[in-house]
């Protein structure tokens, strides 16, 4: 890992190894002392530390391990962290729909997976709390897709996109359930060279300019 600073990466490892080896407990529990407590909280807060930075050399490596194979498997998903029993919940959102005041962070990942179905590592992970709390369903419809939360799969994607095009041996599949069912992912999939397979669950039928009829009853 390279967080521009060798005292936060060598944090970085330390707190790695403290994880590893209490991964259900909490800071304080897993960071055995005070100072490493301490050590851990200020390596958080550090405005050179970040998710993508702490994440990308194990990318790396996902990739390595996937690139063994022919043909590897890349679902990509979404979850929600739930945080409401903190005392403090500043920087969490609502993370449902239901109307309760659950609070917490959302989380979309992409997995690789080898062709019997081994995990090889994670690609693409992302976080975010929902800002558009209150905004009604027609205007989050005349939004760019850039806007949306929806955003998340091509982001994913395009993620995707960029292993395979320097990876043209190994086959990468890209796999979403109905959320992905959106016209600017096909596109996307469609007008990148060197994609990535896309394979998408349909949310709802459409109608084909065929005799067939349309599209759900056709397949």
């Amino acid at each position: 890992v390279d967080l521009g600073d060798k005292r936060l990466d060598r944090r970085a490892a330390t707190i790695l190894r403290q994880f590893y080896a209490k991964p259900l407990s909490p800071i304080p529990a897993a960071c055995c002392g005070e100072a490493n407590v301490k050590g851990a909280y200020r390596f958080f807060s550090n405005p050179k530390t970040s998710m993508d930075k702490i994440l990308q050399p194990h990318y790396e490596a996902s990739v390595e391990r996937a690139t063994e194979h022919d043909v590897v498997l890349a679902p990509q998903d979404s979850t929600s962290l739930n945080y409401s029993g903190l005392e403090s919940n500043e920087d969490t959102g609502r993370i449902n729909n239901c109307g309760n005041d659950a609070l917490g962070l959302h989380m979309h990942d992409t997995m690789l997976l080898s062709p019997s179905g081994v995990p090889q590592g994670l690609l693409d992970v992302q976080m975010w709390t929902r800002e558009w709390e209150g905004r009604e369903e027609d205007e989050e419809k005349k939004l760019p897709i850039e806007k949306k939360e929806s955003y998340k799969w091509l982001k994913s994607y395009r993620a995707l996109c960029g292993v395979q095009s320097a990876h043209l041996a190994t086959r990468f599949i890209s796999v979403c359930d109905r959320g992905a069912d959106v016209y600017e992912l096909f596109a996307m999939a469609r007008d990148t060279e060197d994609a990535a397979g896309l394979l998408v669950r349909c949310s709802k039928s459409r109608q084909r300019q065929t005799e067939e009829g349309k599209l759900w009853d056709v397949m």
